[in-house]
């Protein structure tokens, strides 16, 4: 069987005639806290409901809150944790 040809390693060259060099790579990364905030959030926001619908007839200001708000103010926090999940990496 033929052997291929080795390639010579020639540097690149620009349009510009000069010599060519590779970009560095993007970093993609997402910063530390992201991460911690968005899980605080999920469950920031499902203890909110559980805890209405368990016992939020018993604490003063949820009691005081429409159930509309109550429930509202629960899946805020859930969406907000969403919104982080879109920019963890």
């Amino acid at each position: 069987m033929p052997v291929s040809k080795k390639r010579k390693n020639e540097k690149r060259q620009t349009e510009s005639g000069g010599e060519y060099t590779p970009k560095e790579p993007m970093k993609l990364d997402s910063p530390a806290w992201i991460a911690p905030a968005m899980v605080t959030c999920f469950l920031l926001g499902l203890g909110y409901v559980v805890i209405y619908y368990l016992a939020g007839q018993d604490i003063p200001l949820m009691r005081d809150i429409s159930p509309l708000i109550n429930v509202s103010i629960g899946f805020a926090f859930v969406g907000i944790g969403f919104f982080l999940a879109t920019k963890w990496r």
